[in-house]
């Protein structure tokens, strides 16, 4: 057993890793190197990642969603990061390249582009007027 109490089984443990253990393996240069390179050459491993698939532009593209994650679990107030649409790109972006079936699925339900497409002032405006009295 797990100190969740689940049974140990591979998706459990799958289940159980956070994001920071995901994005830590696409940072480790020397150990992993050939590890990645295999694997992303098999296309099972990001299959929608269609061009430039190398542990380096994976690293560079999950670090910016792992902060921008970071900040949103820990209440941080994020409408006011610089590039706050390409960040949320970045994040279609990665999941597209996880599944792309799923990245399609939320694809139907994102909000974001007319929720925060105006800008910053107008959605904080908007925000102010909701938590005025």
């Amino acid at each position: 057993m797990s100190r969740s109490g689940r049974a140990q089984t591979f998706e459990n443990l799958m289940g159980e890793l956070s994001l920071g253990f995901w994005v830590s393996l696409f940072n480790s240069v020397d150990e992993l190197e050939t590890l990645w390179r295999q694997l992303l050459k098999k296309r099972t491993t990001f299959p929608g990642m269609n061009t430039n698939r190398t542990r380096s532009a994976l690293k560079d593209a999950l670090n910016p969603v792992l902060e921008l994650r970071n900040r949103v679990f820990h209440h941080e107030p994020i409408w006011k990061l610089p590039q706050l649409g390409e960040r949320h790109q970045q994040c279609v972006t990665v999941l597209g390249w996880i599944s792309p079936a799923k990245a399609r699925l939320i694809a139907g339900c994102d909000r974001f582009p007319q929720v925060y497409g105006p800008g910053e002032q107008p959605f904080c405006a908007s925000a102010a007027q909701r938590i005025t009295p």
